[in-house]
């Protein structure tokens, strides 16, 4: 009898604990992205939030986050947020076209794909600040432009070069 009623409570515990961490968002979030950028330059995204529940709900804040070569600004959000407010998304509508964040790519970053996350903050209140959703965007890194010297640049080096040479023939260096 003991061991039965140990073993039911472990059970309830259990899927409480599970019920928790299967939480599905409650928002979604899509993400445009202006375009690829090459390394030391910056592109844009809008979003896309869907509000998947059955009741309105508050959106209060965000952050962003992206691993190296990038660097993550959500400012754009957050002035969204700041002259709408309150901004509400009731039950199965949308907001789109948000501008939302700036990605800045490192000028030493090597050709390829890179990951960021985007979180929204908010609630059924206009102060609430529980996670609604999150969404991974990524940033296509295109290979720089090689630099190239100004012709006046090439053109300096050439007389210097001519000038040692001119130097060195009539013996003022030894």
């Amino acid at each position: 009898m003991q061991s039965r009623r140990l073993f039911s409570t472990a059970a309830v515990l259990s899927l409480a604990l599970l019920g928790s961490l299967a939480h599905a968002d409650q928002i979604s979030i899509s993400f445009i992205q202006d375009g690829p950028v090459a390394p030391g330059g910056s592109v844009d995204f809008s979003v896309d939030l869907t509000n998947n529940t059955s009741g309105t709900l508050f959106l209060n804040g965000s952050s962003a986050v992206g691993a190296f070569p990038l660097s993550v600004d959500d400012f754009k959000f957050f002035i969204f947020l700041f002259a709408n407010r309150p901004v509400s998304l009731n039950a199965g509508n949308s907001l789109n076209n948000i501008d939302a964040l700036t990605v800045m790519v490192d000028s030493s970053a090597i050709p390829g794909a890179f990951g960021g996350d985007f979180k929204v903050t908010g609630g059924a209140s206009e102060t609430s600040s529980d996670l609604l959703g999150s969404g991974d965007f990524q940033v296509d890194v295109t290979a720089g432009r090689a630099a190239v010297p100004e012709p006046a640049l090439l053109w300096l080096t050439g007389l210097g070069l001519a000038s040692i040479c001119f130097w060195k023939r009539r013996g003022h260096f030894r």
